[in-house]
């Protein structure tokens, strides 16, 4: 079972030659661990899971799972809109030493709920490891009903779901409908408290990438019903939380990370670097919470 708390959505770290950077992710990885967040999510939407090739892929994976060698889970996320690539790609990462899939709602064919169910069940047979559903209906189009995670949460491989709805009368909808060990994740950090308030169980977080204690405190205080701890973290973060919204994910993130001098500035096509309209607020909010310590030009804009 996967524990409860704070999980990093990783970001894929990339050169100006939009070449992955191995000992970046290595230290990325590090930097968690040391920072007590309690699991890896590589190769999601934040990893810019749709660019990275299949021979990359495999390596992210066997170098993530080889150096953390069991001190925190590792979720490979493998959800595509093909049931036999999706099936593939589940048993690829269970191969290569994955403790579970993030397995996303099938994107642009949009199924109907019968054809998520069978997507998903058909996912549950090929593999004895641990699922995670993803319901994200804002990027994928399709959306993955209660009723439907009801039926879904019966298979024993398939052990919790990401709700990125923000909705937190989805959260109690799905409640209502299954056991109370299916773990509950927020997909969304804008809304990651009141989720964890509500009775979910944590988060798979974006801005854990920037800010990892922050999140992690977060989370804890949420789940041990501290609401003062919990306002004094909310007040830092929400700046954050806002302008990392600014464009689509991952592209403010790796920015940031950009400014913290954790990567480089490679972000691969068809994502283009955060405009410049931009940039100087993130600059600025960092500055503000004094995470930036250094000077650092804008050169993201203009590398690629």
């Amino acid at each position: 079972m996967l524990p409860k708390g704070c999980y990093v959505a990783l970001v894929t770290p990339m050169d100006t030659k939009n070449d992955i950077q191995w000992s970046v992710l290595i230290d990325l990885i590090n930097w968690h661990i040391q920072a007590g967040t309690q699991g890896l999510v590589i190769l999601g939407t934040t990893g810019e899971a749709p660019t990275i090739t299949a021979r990359e892929r495999a390596r992210i994976i066997e170098d993530s799972v080889t150096h953390v060698d069991g001190r925190i889970p590792v979720i490979v996320g493998a959800g595509t809109n093909s049931t036999h690539t999706t099936c593939e790609q589940i048993q690829e990462a269970a191969l290569l030493g994955a403790d579970a899939c993030l397995l996303t709602t099938p994107y642009y064919n949009r199924p109907t709920q019968n054809g998520l169910y069978n997507h998903f069940y058909e996912a549950s047979r090929v593999t004895k490891t641990p699922l995670l559903l993803y319901n994200i209906p804002a990027r994928t189009g399709v959306d993955l009903e209660p009723y439907t995670v009801e039926r879904l949460a019966e298979r024993p491989t398939i052990i919790g779901i990401k709700e990125a709805t923000g909705d937190l009368k989805r959260l109690k909808a799905i409640q209502k409908r299954v056991s109370s060990d299916f773990l509950l994740l927020s997909g969304d950090d804008s809304t990651a408290y009141d989720f964890m308030r509500a009775g979910g169980d944590g988060v798979i977080s974006v801005i854990a990438n920037i800010v990892p204690e922050h999140t992690l405190n977060l989370c804890t205080a949420a789940l041990l019903d501290d609401p003062t701890s919990a306002a004094k973290i909310l007040d830092t973060m929400t700046p954050l939380l806002k302008i990392l919204s600014a464009e689509t994910n991952p592209i403010p993130i790796k920015q940031a990370l950009y400014l913290l001098d954790k990567i480089g500035s490679g972000l691969r096509l068809p994502l283009t670097p955060l405009s410049p309209e931009y940039q100087q607020t993130l600059r600025d909010v960092m500055g503000r919470l004094g995470l930036l310590n250094t000077e650092k030009s804008f050169a993201y804009a203009n590398d690629n």
